[in-house]
């Protein structure tokens, strides 16, 4: 086979991993979006899900058609480093170690089920190896998205983020509003003045003294706040923070720990959901390469020895 034969999936590999590398540092830098109920969260998700399948699917084949650990490991490798672009250090080296030895380990497993076989049936045989890979990255990312999480909470401690509390606050607030006789359905919130709001943050004591974060007037205030709030939401909401923050707080150290088994497991989900894209995408792709003459497939006839009494 010439050897371009051999590398024309090796290309579409090395960038579906960069694509990998790069959707990952979204999440490095977003470490709660775990918790969003956003549906383009959900599109994120199922892209970076997507974008781990399809490398695995292709280096799966790139593999297959090397046939020579010579070829498939210099490309594992050239893979591995463009982690270094799309991810910040000291992560990234993290994650090119961890990427390199799964690429590696399913090279090892794929060419050696390759030398074995007996009949050729592609999705038997590399679906299995592609599933390990897309675990084996996603377990890497798992800890890399730890190590992020572990220096983002020793940074600036543990921020609930406002996509979980806002609805839960505003559902509780309507439903107040509409079991209450008393409080008409049109009344309108009460506002703080600019003016009171400029004293107060002249004067945080003022707001120490009754067990509230200053931090608050930058939700009541219009100039630093695209969607202000009512004082009372604003002020709900800064409390809930503050409860929730002060029962976390003693088993803090656990939360990065937390944050990546959730990471984890929300894409192993994920991943088990979509791999079914895998049997005809497999079949697919050796049925054009044979189609188009870009394969072929021999037979022949081997000895086996069977057992007489």
């Amino acid at each position: 086979m010439p050897i371009i034969k051999k590398f024309i999936f090796a290309p579409p590999f090395v960038l579906l991993l960069a694509a990998f590398y790069q959707n990952l540092n979204t999440y490095l830098g977003n470490i709660y979006f775990i918790f969003s109920l956003d549906f383009q969260v959900l599109l994120q998700i199922i892209t970076f899900l997507l974008l781990t399948l399809l490398a695995g699917l292709f280096f799966a084949v790139f593999i297959t058609l090397a046939q020579d650990l010579k070829l498939t490991l210099p490309v594992a490798f050239l893979g591995s480093l463009s982690s270094l672009i799309f991810i910040p250090p000291p992560f990234n080296l993290v994650i090119l170690l961890g990427s390199l030895l799964s690429l590696i380990l399913t090279s090892f497993t794929l060419s050696k089920k390759l030398s074995s076989y007996l009949n050729f049936q592609p999705t038997n045989l590399l679906t299995p190896s592609i599933n390990q890979l897309s675990v084996l990255l996603i377990l890497v990312a798992s800890i890399t998205f730890y190590l992020a999480a572990d220096a983002q909470i020793k940074k600036a401690g543990f921020q609930i983020p406002d996509s979980v509390i806002d609805p839960v606050i505003a559902m509780s607030m309507n439903n107040l509003t509409e079991g209450s006789a008393e409080i008409p359905a049109q009344r309108a919130q009460p506002q703080i003045p600019p003016e009171q709001i400029e004293m107060l943050r002249q004067n945080p004591t003022l707001l120490q003294q009754y067990g509230l974060d200053p931090s608050i007037l930058d939700e009541l205030s219009p100039q630093t706040s695209k969607t202000p709030q009512n004082p009372q939401q604003a002020l709900i909401k800064n409390e809930v923070k503050k409860q929730i923050n002060t029962l976390i707080q003693p088993q803090i150290q656990f939360l990065p720990i937390i944050l990546a088994a959730l990471f984890f497991l929300t894409l192993k989900f994920g991943l088990s959901i979509l791999s079914f894209i895998l049997y005809p995408a497999i079949w697919l792709i050796f049925w054009i390469l044979e189609k188009t003459g870009f394969t072929t497939y021999t037979k022949e006839m081997r000895e086996v020895k069977k057992l007489v009494v």
